[in-house]
């Protein structure tokens, strides 16, 4: 978890993102558009200037001329194709795990106010003659998020984003969010209980709660909740990692698995750059056109620094949005690069960027979600450091370095076991950190 911060505050993070793109789709008339992660963050840099004079000033007319190519090579062509063939995709064949969820929420609201704060406080020892009524009450709601990690996918039916004023895409997206939310930290409170017992069929749950956090969109801000829920899984792993022994065997593997987090973040980044995409085809489209005319003209007036219109063009618009869902779709792929590799990429696509007014505000929005998905790499590498410790690896343990870094990480004992740090700072600023337990019988 981040220094200085709740048990639960990674999940609340994911949802506060959600609430603060909620708010600034508000900006369109009766919609809230979980819409564009970055094209919003750009919106919000010059909030009193939304509706001055100036700016793009599209009519349909201007809307009805296709775009070029902008220039794309065959290979730029052929690299994009095969980048989005990794995007979304719903396999409809099967049982779909939203199905066991939405029922596993129904049951959920079955509990107390009360039940309710006792999860939320998992660290507590409370009464344990009513730790063990809630354990065996919620072994319903365990067993069907247990079944949707095993289901064939996972559609929660919200569908995606093609135009920018539908409010029901929105609405959907922030229930799904709020069950995953409510689910995950009823999860991860069960396994925390069940390590006393059983650390094999804790593990499993919290496995269950990761693939529950995996269900989501496939935008940007679903990864941001999945970020959460994973944050919180490990947390509740570090706690009881004295109780882990051997390997952990395949559900851990599937918890601190980068592969999972290199998938994740190119998912939601893909479907970010789908939206800019849906964009540019409605420009193109009859059908769509007046509702995207209207979308830009309410809200793409860019002045520049003399306080005068950008005077941005139709094509130019579009021209904009299409480097950006380049760069977001490019940006996916980077987790795995050198980091001197990535930074040489990043200055050469600033430099780029720095004539386009659109571009450069999303540019530099988008930097901070990588920073997020670098910080999962952290925690996961942590575990399995904190694991050899608890272990007696030292040698292993030194083994293990910080995957952004290549240092080791900084131990610090503490009073109930001890601390993992990380030289990499999060994107709020701070060293990652993990609290671990003692291991068994100390």
């Amino acid at each position: 978890m981040r220094a200085g911060c709740g048990e639960w505050d990674w999940i609340a993070w994911g949802m506060h993102e959600a609430r603060v793109i909620r708010r600034r789709g508000r900006w369109i008339v009766t919609a809230v558009v979980l819409l564009l992660v970055a094209l919003l963050a750009v919106l919000a840099l010059w909030p009193k200037r939304l509706h001055s004079g100036g700016g793009v000033n599209v009519t349909v007319a201007d809307a009805a001329a296709p775009v070029g190519d902008n220039g794309e090579s065959a290979a730029e062509k052929a690299r994009r194709a095969a980048i989005a063939a990794l995007g979304p995709i719903k396999r409809r064949e099967g049982t779909n795990a939203a199905d066991y969820y939405r029922e596993a929420i129904g049951l959920y609201g079955g509990l107390t106010d009360d039940e309710k704060k006792m999860i939320a406080a998992w660290r507590v020892k409370g009464d344990a003659k009513a730790a063990a009524a809630l354990y065996a009450k919620i072994q319903p709601i365990m067993e069907l998020i247990r079944k949707g990690r095993t289901a064939n996918y996972a559609d929660w039916g919200v569908g995606p984003f093609t135009t920018p004023d539908d409010p029901s895409v929105s609405m959907a997206d922030g229930a799904v969010m709020n069950s995953i939310r409510n689910l995950a930290l009823m999860s991860g409170w069960e396994a925390n209980y069940r390590f006393g017992s059983d650390p094999a069929g804790a593990l499993g749950d919290l496995a269950a709660e990761d693939a529950l956090g995996r269900s989501g969109d496939d935008r940007l801000i679903g990864f941001l909740i999945e970020n959460g829920v994973h944050a919180n899984a490990m947390s509740v792993l570090a706690a009881n990692a004295g109780e882990i022994s051997g390997n952990g065997g395949a559900d851990l593997s599937y918890l601190i698995d980068p592969m999972g987090v290199y998938q994740g973040y190119q998912a939601g980044m893909n479907g970010e750059a789908y939206a800019f995409q849906a964009m540019v085809d409605g420009f193109n489209d009859p059908a769509n056109q007046a509702r995207v005319v209207s979308f830009l003209n309410q809200f793409i007036h860019y002045p520049n620094p003399n306080n005068g219109p950008a005077g941005l063009s139709p094509a130019q618009v579009v021209s904009e949005f299409r480097w950006i869902e380049q760069t977001e779709e490019a940006l996916g792929g980077t987790l795995q690069e050198p980091d001197a590799q990535f930074q040489q990429w990043w200055a050469g696509k600033q430099a780029e960027a720095a004539s386009m007014p659109i571009a450069a505000g999303s540019l530099a929005s988008l930097l901070p979600s990588r920073a997020r998905a670098q910080t999962v790499l952290v925690q996961n590498a942590m575990v399995e450091a904190g694991l050899a410790l608890e272990q007696g690896g030292q040698a292993q343990f030194q083994s293990i370095p910080d995957p952004i870094t290549g240092q080791p990480f900084t131990y610090t004992q503490t009073a109930s076991g001890f601390t993992l740090t990380s030289s990499f700072k999060s994107s709020g600023g701070k060293p990652v950190t993990l609290s671990f337990g003692a291991p068994t019988g100390q």
